[in-house]
């Protein structure tokens, strides 16, 4: 019902309208790696369906308004996503793993850990489509009012802790350069390097605690067995591509958790 909001906002005031969706509208893919033109592969009532088909759905409405009320549309394909400033327990894989090395609690790999996964650091969507955004300055959408939105600081009714979308100006930097350009999408926005979860779970410990051990438990359902963006499109038309290593962006993270952990327990 929001996507379908804003959109009818987004019709009736002329605006353009930037849909971040997911990697997860692939669903457990068959097609290793994924292109944008890959339809997926997702259990419509399955455990983890409702997020799955709720991006997708919200890409079919995006693309049946702009095809249908000839609103302006741009749709990213956001791959896993890291870097200081994510909630410390949001449950997200780099999250977990990170503090729970730091607060020397076992690393909990779900399943043998050999599902695969790809991390983006958050800058590295700072670059996207900044070349071109230059070249259609003449028609881009004006910035000012959606800076303040996106880059003000929290409410009194919001969790510091929680504002990704707030708090990762770098992201939403790189999506606003996205939404000038010319290309509707998708576009699959992510880091091609590969990880099993046993792997980063090894980067992690290596970067924080080499002593720290790894608790195995029974994997959730439908959890996707591969995960890794076909980049290729948006090298093409968007002039973009990741600069940042896991073992490069890792240590950022680490900072910041290592702060806020040790701030919350008194230390």
């Amino acid at each position: 019902m929001g996507t379908l909001n804003m959109l009818g906002l987004a019709k009736r005031i002329g605006a353009r309208f930037l849909l971040t969706s997911t990697s997860e509208v692939y669903g457990d893919p068959l097609e290793h790696p994924q292109k944008e033109t890959y339809w997926g592969h997702v259990n419509p009532i399955g455990v983890r369906s409702c997020y799955d088909e709720g991006k997708r759905t919200a890409e079919t409405l995006a693309m049946d308004y702009h095809r249908g009320a000839d609103v302006e549309v741009r749709i990213a394909r956001i791959f896993n996503t890291y870097g200081p400033r994510m909630c410390l327990d949001d449950g997200r894989v780099v999250s977990n793993f990170v503090a729970q090395a730091i607060r020397k609690q076992p690393l909990t790999v779900y399943g043998d850990g050999k599902q695969t996964r790809s991390f983006q650091y958050v800058s590295d969507l700072n670059y996207g489509n900044q070349r071109r955004a230059l070249q259609n300055d003449a028609t881009a959408v004006p910035r000012t009012s959606l800076d303040e939105v996106l880059f003000s600081g929290p409410t009194q009714d919001e969790p510091k802790a929680c504002l990704s979308a707030r708090r990762n100006q770098k992201k939403v930097a790189g999506l606003m350069a996205l939404m000038e350009g010319e290309h509707i999408g998708p576009f699959n926005l992510g880091n091609p390097g590969e990880f099993t979860m046993l792997e980063l779970a090894e980067v992690v410990k290596e970067t924080i605690d080499p002593s720290a051990t790894i608790e195995f438990k029974p994997n959730t359902e439908d959890d996707p067995h591969k995960r890794k963006p076909d980049i290729g499109r948006a090298k093409e038309l968007l002039n973009w591509e990741p600069k940042v290593s896991l073992r490069e962006g890792l240590p950022q993270m680490v900072t910041d958790f290592q702060k806020r952990i040790l701030s919350e327990e008194g230390k």
